[in-house]
């Protein structure tokens, strides 16, 4: 991921038996008289520099934006920046996802990206630190571990996390724009908060830097390659690639698509790349159930914090491929923040709330199911953690009455999605490729908030863009969940769209989970049939037997319980939670 599992303290050994315990290929490490730690993942994402009684250390990836182009960061590149600037000013010369460490005979200092899309979880106890870029290990290490109730609530009970606690008790995460200091035994945290500046753009700058963005220099001999669905994000990206090479008129892109066959994002991104005559790959093959597809599952779970249920390792898989090895892959996500397409329901039922402070109004309105697993009491503590996360969050940031409530949910988003969700999958993918998303980075999403509200709704601006760059990509339909839709109708009618076209024609189904579960069912009743399960005490045990039980007698619909449940209960067992 670019990974770092590190101990300070007097005693070392217990920190470095662990892991050699762990299943990992070190690439640097660095041992002090009073500390210890072990850098690995790729090179590229995984950049050391040792000198005699100081270095330093970045994982994840760097990204200089200049006046036509941009650079992915070498270790050049991050000497000068490190080098020339204090820990204060790094971040403002920068974009890209990462951490920073920088070591000073028996000192250690850490510094995380503006947006928290690479985190650090730490603990201390009896002068000893331990941290890691990874949860499921520290947790590992610590041996004893407990769930903090509060701070899972949001993740459990919302479409993210709306906090940047750790979801374990006695460990800590760095968090969005942290420095952490660790100076003569004492640790000292603290967050320097990133806001857009909310200073007027025309949409010059904005389609400048898009394009820059969406230029880099060459960088070890790797191509460019973007993951394009039938959705509007991807399609953006797109076209502006197309004005990158004015004088060749190429496009400088490879492109590849995941999914089954006969799913309309693929058959969208075939038809386009056809047609248009741009490199494109379907990633698809067989899966078989045994050893080495678990335990990469396994592997995915204890990572994934529980953003995303198990059943998504079916796509998320290919990025470990040889595919991606000597690709740059850059990710369409987040595009929604430009179209005014993030927290709807919050704007269109809770409105009033918003404008009120109204935190159980705002509550009633971000809610997301994942599944009734657990005891009464310990879901009434979640949402009474939740509801304390966003009197925080009203409390922290920009006042409603001041940015209006569109701009305040799309600032809600910014300041809780990248660094509680796509941030979570990027540091699992920077263990295998180099990959960053354009639209989560600070310099991007500056001239994003400044962006009328008339050119985000609907996806007007991104409409624009398409016309004036590439118009025939309007010719073909925009994917919304499983169903196309015509690429002119607006984006406040598609839900309706969607709901009238399926009761007359009904959409591409896609049965991969309930065919994931059926494949699963051996390893699922040995699950409930464990005493560790039965010996949680937080579960409902009743409920989640029910759910398994009706599922496996035939009820499709207990599907998405049933991902979520085995979701948590392998995150669990992976992180030792008793």
């Amino acid at each position: 991921m670019g990974f770092l599992f590190g101990y300070h303290g007097k005693k070392a050994e217990e920190a470095i038996d662990f892991t050699k315990s762990l299943d990992i290929k070190p690439l640097h490490i660095i041992k002090k008289d009073n500390f210890f730690i072990v850098f690995g993942g790729i090179p590229e994402t995984c950049i050391v520099n040792k000198e005699k009684e100081s270095g330093w250390a970045v994982l994840g990836v760097g990204i200089l934006l200049n006046d036509n182009s941009s650079k992915i960061m070498n270790k050049e590149d991050w000497q000068i920046i490190l080098k020339s600037n204090n820990n204060e000013e790094i971040n403002k010369k920068i974009n890209g996802h990462y951490i920073i460490v920088k070591w000073k005979k028996n000192n250690l200092y850490f510094i995380s990206d503006p947006l928290g899309m690479r985190n650090l979880y730490y603990y201390s106890k009896k002068g000893e630190k331990v941290f890691s870029t990874r949860l499921d290990w520290i947790s590992k290490f610590k041996k004893s571990c407990a769930i903090d109730f509060e701070t899972f609530g949001s993740s459990w009970l919302s479409y993210n996390n709306l906090s940047y606690n750790s979801l374990i008790k006695d460990i800590k995460g760095i968090g969005p724009g942290g420095k952490i200091s660790i100076i003569d035994g004492k640790l000292k945290a603290a967050r320097e908060e990133w806001l857009p500046s909310f200073r007027k753009h025309d949409f010059s700058e904005l389609e400048k830097r898009l394009k820059n963005i969406l230029n880099p220099e060459p960088f070890k001999d790797k191509v460019l390659t973007l993951g394009l669905s039938g959705g509007f994000d991807s399609r953006i990206l797109l076209s502006i690639l197309f004005t990158t090479q004015p004088k060749t008129k190429k496009i400088p892109v490879d492109t590849f698509t995941v999914g089954e066959k006969g799913d309309p994002d693929v058959e969208t991104a075939k038809r386009i790349t056809k047609d248009l005559q741009i490199p494109h790959i379907h990633l698809e093959e067989q899966i078989t159930y045994d050893a080495s597809y678990l335990s990469g599952l396994k592997s995915y779970i204890s990572q994934s914090n529980i953003v995303e249920p198990a059943s998504t390792y079916q796509k998320l898989r290919y990025f470990s491929s040889k595919y991606f090895n000597d690709k740059i892959f850059i990710d369409g996500a987040m595009g929604g923040i430009a179209r005014r397409d993030q927290l709807k329901r919050l704007i269109k039922f809770g409105y009033k709330g918003l404008k009120k402070g109204n935190v159980e109004l705002i509550y009633k309105h971000i809610k997301f199911s994942r599944g009734d697993i657990f005891r009464d009491k310990y879901t009434e503590k979640m949402k009474i953690g939740t509801l304390m996360q966003i009197e925080v969050l009203l409390k922290n940031l920009p006042s409603v009455n001041d940015i209006g409530c569109e701009t305040f949910a799309d600032l809600l988003t910014i300041k809780t999605r990248p660094h509680n969700y796509s941030g979570v999958e990027q540091a699992r993918l920077d263990n295998y490729l180099v990959s960053y998303i354009p639209f989560l980075q600070k310099d991007i999403l500056d001239p994003i908030f400044s962006l009328d509200l008339y050119w985000k709704k609907n996806g007007r601006y991104f409409r624009k863009i398409i016309k004036e760059f590439r118009p025939e990509l309007r010719n073909y339909p925009i994917v919304k969940g499983n169903n196309k839709l015509p690429f002119f109708i607006p984006t406040l009618m598609a839900s309706e769209y969607v709901k009238l076209k399926n009761k007359l024609f009904p959409s591409f189904k896609n049965d991969y989970r309930t065919e994931f579960y059926i494949n699963l069912k051996e390893h699922i009743l040995k699950l409930i049939d464990s005493n560790d399960f039965k010996n949680f005490s937080p579960y409902n045990h009743t409920r989640i037997k029910n759910t398994i039980n009706d599922f496996y007698a035939g009820s499709q619909s207990k599907v998405g319980e049933l991902d979520w449940w085995y979701t948590f209960e392998i995150w669990r067992k992976s992180l030792r939670i008793e």
